[in-house]
């Protein structure tokens, strides 16, 4: 399984969808919210950063990413707080 390299968020998700190895170049440098992002990925073990000395053939697996299921329980345990709801 060789590794792709991401140099933008768009080709991060595209990236992230086939759930091989990623490598990020300069997440560093990106400004708050993108570097939220990428902290996020790497935290998860679904980005690593691209140094130069790594072994670009080693390979690693994580879990499919399911933010849109995540964002919804999120949005319910929210409005449930503030005692609303969604219709059945």
């Amino acid at each position: 399984m060789s590794p792709l390299f991401s140099f933008s968020l768009a080709l991060h998700l595209k990236n992230l969808r086939f759930r091989k190895p990623v490598y990020v170049i300069g997440a560093e440098r990106c400004t708050w919210k993108f570097r939220d992002f990428h902290r996020s990925l790497k935290n998860r073990g679904v980005v690593r950063p691209f140094l130069g000395k790594e072994d670009i053939f080693e390979s690693w697996s994580y879990s499919p990413l399911n933010d849109t299921k995540e964002a919804a329980a999120h949005v319910i345990t929210a409005l449930a707080e503030r005692g609303w709801g969604l219709p059945s």
